[in-house]
């Protein structure tokens, strides 16, 4: 059994929440003498609860459809390809340079060469 799931408070947020309602029910129990507070209050505690569950058991519903619907991997996906596009053409610029550097470099030795034929 998911915990969390059924109660949309986990485990230990239960039983603080179920803690800190007996011991105030116990004071008021004490303090009064009367049991009618306690039942009020009990039953507050219960409906408090019961709409704190609601909310956070709503709340989770929407972040798994808001997951689920793949609209935040799309984002997600078009922004890799837009950086994937940019880093392609990085790299075509970076072979022009080096197909230049090379071109460059192999006709300074030409003359050279030249040169030395001559002689």
């Amino acid at each position: 059994m998911n915990w969390k799931k059924v109660f949309g408070l986990d485990a230990i947020n239960t039983a603080i929440f179920a803690t800190v309602s007996v011991a105030i029910g116990l004071l008021i129990a004490v303090e009064t003498g009367d049991p009618e507070p306690v039942i009020w209050f009990g039953c507050t505690a219960l409906v408090t609860f019961g709409v704190t569950r609601s909310i956070l058991l709503h709340l989770r519903a929407r972040e798994e459809r808001t997951e689920s619907s793949g609209a935040w991997r799309l984002a997600e996906a078009e922004a890799h390809l837009a950086e994937l596009e940019e880093l392609r053409q990085r790299v075509a610029e970076l072979e022009e340079r080096a197909d230049f550097s090379e071109r460059l470099l192999a006709g300074k030795d030409e003359p050279l060469r030249l040169e030395r034929e001559r002689r």
